[in-house]
This record gives structure tokens, sequence and C-alpha cells, in this order.
């Protein structure tokens, strides 16, 4: 287990395993802004995830060995782990992050592993890192949709959810913010 794509799988699975305990919301997230649920995009009457900041979520994925790159108002970061590939897509306004998608897809079969789980349950806590108690409640309801399959939509605090595990090889996720009633 010393080749160099077995050590960054093992730094992947820690991060990951990190994460899914609540450490890794906190490197993204402002804790300053303690607001539950979208308020306004900074310069735009869009709305954000106001406890997140693109560029910090850029960062982390980045120094986990994600490959990156923007697009006008839109980030991807792909991670490619032997079979399974990770990707994340951003569409950020004034910095901010205003929704996001992610895929998990791999060409084995059978239930997907705890890595492809706790990835998209640390992207699916990102808007409530600072709030240890409710992200883990959002990474813990994630992971069971995942785990039972089919497409589930739920409305959370001012977001949208879509859990699509459909097929076990590919999982789509994402996260919008919804205009309150």
């Amino acid at each position: 287990m010393s080749t160099p794509r077995a050590v960054l799988l093992s730094l992947l699975v820690g991060m990951f395993a990190c994460a899914a305990g609540g450490l890794g919301g906190y490197t993204v997230a402002n804790r300053d802004t303690p607001d539950f649920g979208p308020l306004p995009c900074r310069g735009s009457a869009h709305l954000c995830i106001p406890s997140l900041e693109a560029a910090s979520v850029i960062r982390t994925l980045k120094t986990q060995g994600h490959e990156c790159n923007r697009t006008l108002d839109r980030w991807s970061c792909v991670l490619q782990i032997g079979v399974t590939e990770y990707a994340l897509s951003l569409q950020v306004i004034g910095g901010q992050v205003h929704e996001y998608s992610a895929r998990v897809s791999t060409s084995v079969d059978g239930p997907p592993g705890t890595t492809s789980i706790a990835y998209l349950s640390w992207l699916a806590q990102l808007p409530y890192a600072y709030d240890p108690a409710f992200a883990q409640r959002i990474r813990t309801w994630v992971g069971r949709q995942i785990e039972k399959g089919g497409t589930t939509h739920a409305a959370v605090g001012g977001y949208g959810y879509r859990v699509d595990a459909d097929d076990e090889q590919v999982i789509d996720f994402e996260v919008r913010t919804v205009v309150p009633r």
C-alpha cells in the first residue's frame, strides 16, 4: 500500500471520514454568518448559501486532489480514484455558492461504497456546517437516501435537496436554494 494512488486513496478516505464526523464543514464554512437558510448573494437578487464561500470549497477540494476548472460562473471539480470518479459543479454568484451538484460514478457492481456515501454526505452538510447537530442530521439523511436507492426530493431549511440513487453505479446529488414561502 505504498503506491502514490494507494496513499491518495488513504488520504481521501480519511478526509471524508473526518468530514462525515463534522470537521470538514468547518474548513469551508464562514462561521461569522450563522443564518439558517439562503440569503441574497452579494450584488445580486439571487439567493446563495450565506455560510459558504466558493473559494474555500475549491481550495479544500484542490487540497484533496481534485482538478478544478472555472467557466464563467461555474466551477467544475473532478477526482478520479481507480474506477470511481467524484465530480462536483458549483454555480457561483459574487463569490458565494448559489447551488451545487455532484456525481459519483463507478464501474464496480454492488451498493455504493462508504467513501462515495461519505463524499456526498459531506457535500450535503455544507450549508449547515456552522451547526454540527443539524449537519449530522443532514449527513445521516443523505446516507440513508443513497442506501435505500431511488430518487428523493426534499426541502430542508431553505434548500432543495435531490438524491438520485436509482443506479448503484451512478449517484447524482444536488442542493439548490429555495425561495422562502
